[in-house]
């Protein structure tokens, strides 16, 4: 008798469920493919896991499906990172030919859902995502409503803190104007440097607050770009001179003089990706080339501005996540570069408020370059 198809699909939050397949064999993938997709689901594929991880960063996806054996990640590595990141609600399928009792433990070690065995039976395929997906859109309206909670809770911890610590920075500035012996003098510097620091995560924490609850709003004026990006460059060089870092910034071409957009989240965007390129570069330097790449005559301008580092770059495996909120290479980064892995996610999702991208290269112990591309509007007439 031939098999049963299961043709019913459980909708996400309104949506066709979104089907991340990841094999290395092309075969594979057009065999899952051609079993989900009548049934309603949409399929994306992946060949390896790191193109895997940069779908994830990118798309929704309810399901992965995931094969154990790939070449570079293999299927238990990729796993644990969709697993290692609290934002990553993803429900995973490890796919394996092998049976044996090993894989399943270390596939339920990484954090797998469930498993498939190849060659694949379409009844069981389809059984499995049901109920996974079942399971998730309970859990997704579990997390909307612990999500709101958190929002609220961050948004209003944010301000709260944000008093009491105007007032400790407010009194260590009277405090370093007074006589004060070198050993004590020390103490201030060294106080006064901690409240910048806690300032500037309670300022991280609400921005990111605001953009993630859609309460950011674009101010667009007309600005000089040039001095846009001096003035910012310039409130970071005493910080690059202290590291004995060199800073330098160089205007490509034909830059216009008045653009029309948010100066001022621009200005935090570029301020946080030279922050975090003096921050994890010992020795060398930190540059920011801005060029116009694209324009369309007087009305749009796309206005590249990349920032490249001689630091201690990104492993492919982080490189992935980097996006992320809360998220650094390992605990180690943390410890010797401080930090709390806000200020990259911050500026993605204000590029994307812009309409723009936000993307990075790099290589491990030789840098990294991260590109922004922004629209703007031209001089208005």
């Amino acid at each position: 008798m031939p098999a049963t198809i299961v043709t019913t699909t459980v909708e996400c939050n309104g949506a066709m469920p979104r089907i991340l397949c990841v094999d290395d064999e092309p075969l594979n993938l057009i065999l899952l493919e051609s079993i989900l997709s009548p049934c309603g689901y949409e399929v994306v594929l992946a060949h390896n896991g790191s193109e895997a991880l940069a779908i994830i960063l990118k798309e929704r996806i309810d399901i992965c499906l995931l094969d154990v054996m790939m070449p570079g990640l293999n299927g238990f590595e990729v796993c644990r990172l969709i697993k290692s990141n609290e934002t990553c609600n993803i429900p995973v399928i490890m796919i394996t030919a092998h049976s044996g009792r090993e894989k399943r433990i270390e596939g339920t070690e990484a954090g797998a859902e469930d498993f498939i065995s190849k060659p694949f039976d379409t009844d069981e395929v389809l059984a499995r995502i049901k109920m996974l997906l079942c399971n998730k859109s309970k859990n997704d309206r579990r997390i909307q409503a612990a999500d709101i909670t958190k929002r609220h809770f961050l948004s209003t911890m944010s301000h709260e803190l944000r008093t009491p610590m105007n007032g400790v920075l407010g009194m260590t500035q009277l405090l370093e104007l007074t006589d004060l012996p070198k050993e004590q003098r020390g103490y201030i510097v060294d106080l006064k440097k901690s409240g910048k620091n806690m300032m500037s995560l309670v300022n991280g924490m609400l921005d990111f607050t605001h953009i993630e609850s859609g309460q950011t709003a674009l101010n667009m004026a007309e600005f000089n770009l040039r001095q846009c990006i001096s003035d910012t460059v310039g409130t970071l060089k005493n910080s690059a001179h202290e590291k004995g870092l060199l800073l330098d910034v160089t205007f490509i071409g034909d830059i216009p003089d008045l653009l029309r957009g948010d100066a001022v989240q621009l200005q935090h965007i570029v301020h946080n990706l030279l922050e975090n390129a003096i921050k994890f570069t010992e020795c060398g330097g930190v540059t920011i080339a801005v060029k116009l790449c694209e324009s369309d005559g007087a009305r749009t301008r796309y206005i590249q501005i990349a920032v490249r580092d001689s630091g201690i770059g990104i492993s492919p495996e982080a490189l992935a996540m980097i996006f992320l909120p809360f998220t650094q290479e390992d605990g180690s980064t943390t410890r010797v570069h401080g930090g709390t892995g806000l200020g990259l996610a911050l500026s993605q999702r204000l590029a994307e408020l812009m309409d723009g991208t936000l993307s990075v290269e790099s290589t491990k112990n030789r840098g990294s370059c991260f590109t922004l591309t922004l629209p703007f509007a031209g001089q208005t007439p």
